[in-house]
C-alpha cells in the first residue's frame, strides 16, 4: 500500500474518510442485527448460492457451515463468505463476509456514476474495496449476544486527470466485555454531542482521540437512540 493513515486523517480527507466508518458506528458490523443488504437479508437471498455441510462441535452436538456467494446471474455487488451455526440452539456462533469477486465487473461497470472527493479535490474513482469482516457471537447466561467484530480493509482511489493514486488500510476491532438488558441501566446513559464530554463512543471501543473528535459532528443516531431509550418502560 502506498499510504497507510489513520481514521483522523481519513476523515480530514472528506467525503473518502466515510469508508473507515465513524467510531460510533462501529456496531453496524453486526449483520445478524443490521442484515440489510447482506446474506442474512430475506430481500436479497435471490441474489446468493448457499452450501451447507455439518461439522462436529468439540463442545457437543453439531456446527452447521453455511459458504455463500452471489451467483452468477445476479448483477449486484454483493459479497462472499461463510456462517457458522450452532445445531442445538440455532444461534449463529460466526459470520465472515467479503467483497465476492463476481462482483468485479458489475462494479467496474458503475464505479465511474460516483466520484469522490479527496486532498481538497474532487473526481476521485474508488476502485473495488477488498478486505474481510468477521462477527462472533457467544452464549451469555440464556441468550446468545454480539461477541467480536474484526474488520480490514484496502481501498485504492485514482484520480483520471492528474494520474494520481492513493492506497490506504483500516482496521477495526470491537470486543463486548459486558452486556446488560437491565433498562435502568440502559436509561442512564447518556450521550452529548458537545466536544470535550465524558462519555463519548469512542471510549466505549478503545482509547479516546482528542484530535480525531476536534472536528467532528455527532451522528443523528443519538438523537434516535436516545428517543428509543426514552420509550423503555413506558
Amino acid at each position: 500500500m502506498e499510504n497507510l493513515i489513520d481514521g483522523y486523517y481519513l476523515y480530514k480527507t472528506g467525503e473518502v474518510g466515510a469508508s473507515a466508518r465513524c467510531l460510533g458506528c462501529n456496531f453496524v458490523r453486526d449483520i445478524a442485527e443490521f442484515p440489510y443488504e447482506t446474506v442474512l437479508d430475506e430481500r436479497d437471498k435471490k441474489h446468493y448460492t448457499l452450501k451447507m455441510e455439518e461439522l462436529v462441535n468439540p463442545e457437543g452436538g453439531k456446527i452447521y457451515r453455511i459458504r455463500f456467494d452471489q451467483n452468477e446471474k445476479t448483477t449486484k455487488t454483493l459479497y462472499q463468505g461463510e456462517i457458522l451455526i450452532d445445531s442445538r440452539d440455532f444461534a449463529i456462533l460466526q459470520i465472515t463476509y467479503k467483497p465476492s469477486y463476481k462482483a468485479y465487473d458489475s462494479y467496474e461497470r458503475k464505479k465511474y456514476n460516483h466520484v469522490w472527493y479527496l486532498n481538497s479535490q474532487p473526481g476521485w474513482i474508488q476502485e473495488m474495496p477488498f478486505g474481510e469482516t468477521t462477527v462472533t457471537y457467544s452464549k451469555r447466561g440464556d441468550y446468545w449476544c454480539l461477541n467480536t467484530i474484526r474488520q480490514q480493509y484496502w481501498v485504492t482511489y485514482n484520480h483520471p486527470q492528474n494520474s494520481q493514486r492513493i492506497s490506504y488500510g483500516y482496521k477495526n476491532e470491537v470486543v463486548v466485555t459486558n452486556i446488560t438488558r437491565d433498562p435502568v441501566v440502559i436509561r442512564a446513559f447518556e450521550g452529548d454531542k458537545s466536544m470535550g464530554v465524558n462519555q463519548r463512543w469512542d471510549e466505549v471501543v478503545g482509547e479516546t482521540d482528542e484530535a480525531f473528535w476536534e472536528n467532528f459532528n455527532y451522528l443523528p443516531i443519538e438523537a434516535t437512540l436516545q428517543k428509543e431509550l426514552n420509550k423503555l418502560d413506558k
